[in-house]
């Protein structure tokens, strides 16, 4: 399995964006089934493309939405999010509780993406939305802490041990 935790992608996004060996293999690997979860700047690696100072970056792909980074925060502050649809990481009716911290925001869709948690209080990624997620990929801005959220190690566990002979 992989995480990729937040941080601030677009500050190094040549560098990011020069290594397209590991993000054609993150992509291969997720369209056979590798668990990955993402946050914050996670998400925005596992997408197609980010607009930065009017450049475009291309990512990862695994998720075909573009990203345009803002001066001003898009989404800041305490958060909480309602799984509403079937997902790999976490059941129907759960309460997520974190934080989103981002300046970046979803600016195109080149394709369809599902999301299965409706922002309560937060902004989420579109419409109040977040979590997207594809295969056993799943994306948020939203950070959570893992000892609150029991459910997220025990899928990262589930997976791996369902899917371990992926990269073999």
């Amino acid at each position: 399995a992989v995480y990729i935790g937040g941080g601030f992608p677009e500050t190094n996004i040549r560098e990011i964006c020069h290594n397209k060996d590991l993000m054609r293999s993150l992509k291969i690997a997720a369209e056979n089934g590798l668990p990955i979860y993402a946050e914050c700047g996670g998400l925005i690696y596992l997408c197609k493309d980010i607009e930065l100072n009017e450049d475009i970056f291309e990512l990862s792909g695994i998720f075909p939405v573009g990203i345009k980074m803002s001066k001003k925060p898009a989404g800041h502050g305490y958060s909480t999010s309602l799984v509403q649809k079937h997902n790999p990481f976490y059941p129907i009716g759960l309460q997520i509780k974190g934080h989103e911290f981002h300046y970046a925001s979803i600016n195109k869709q080149y394709d369809e993406i599902e999301m299965c948690l409706e922002m309560t209080r937060g902004n989420g990624a579109v419409n109040g939305w977040d979590g997207l997620f594809y295969k056993n990929v799943f994306a948020t801005w939203q950070h959570t802490h893992s000892q609150g959220l029991p459910e997220w190690s025990d899928a990262m566990i589930r997976l791996a041990i369902t899917n371990k002979n992926i990269l073999s």
